[in-house]
């Protein structure tokens, strides 16, 4: 069995159920999520795939089949426990089961990076003042600004360690 431990809000994830019914013939899988069903296949019956509501699951069942569930749309509710049941034909119905973890997060959502340029003319700095540590692109950025500017290659940009809320431009 396999289940991603973590997943992505908004993306998809593939629930993978591998079995050997060892020469029986496959009677039933099911699939739960925190105890309650969601999915179920029955090779016999038409049609195969049953789905029933349960929140944070969203099934394609276009790409799910007896083996694989595919989950789309993730959300944070779609956090829990996943397990896999298999159940044999009669007259045995032996039954297995597997489950794993599933925890799905939010991304932060994105902030424009908050830049206040100041050329100071005698060495001073450029400081860019942000709630959080701005993406590697605003970094570039400054690079950019400074190469471009009247300093040239002369602007240096020295990131302070990550728990800090500024980015310092010494010019040399």
């Amino acid at each position: 069995m396999r289940v991603d431990h973590h997943t992505v809000k908004g993306n998809s994830t593939l629930l993978e159920c591998k079995f050997d019914l060892e020469g029986s013939r496959l009677y039933t899988v099911k699939w739960y999520k925190d105890g309650h069903e969601f999915y179920r296949f029955l090779p016999k019956d038409k049609p195969q795939v049953l789905t029933f509501p349960v929140p944070g699951v969203h099934v394609d069942t276009g790409n799910s089949s007896a083996s694989q569930v595919l989950l789309t749309d993730l959300d944070l509710s779609s956090t829990g426990r996943y397990r896999c049941e298999v159940s044999g034909e009669a007259p045995a119905f032996e039954t297995v089961t597997d489950h794993g973890d599933m925890i799905t997060v939010g991304e932060s959502s994105p902030r424009p990076p908050c830049i206040d340029i100041s050329f100071v003319r005698c060495g001073a700095a450029v400081v860019n003042a942000c709630q959080r540590r701005p993406p590697r692109y605003v970094s570039d950025m400054f690079q950019k600004l400074f190469h471009d500017s009247e300093y040239g290659e002369r602007g240096r940009l020295y990131e302070m360690p990550e728990s800090l809320l500024f980015y310092y431009v010494i010019l040399t």
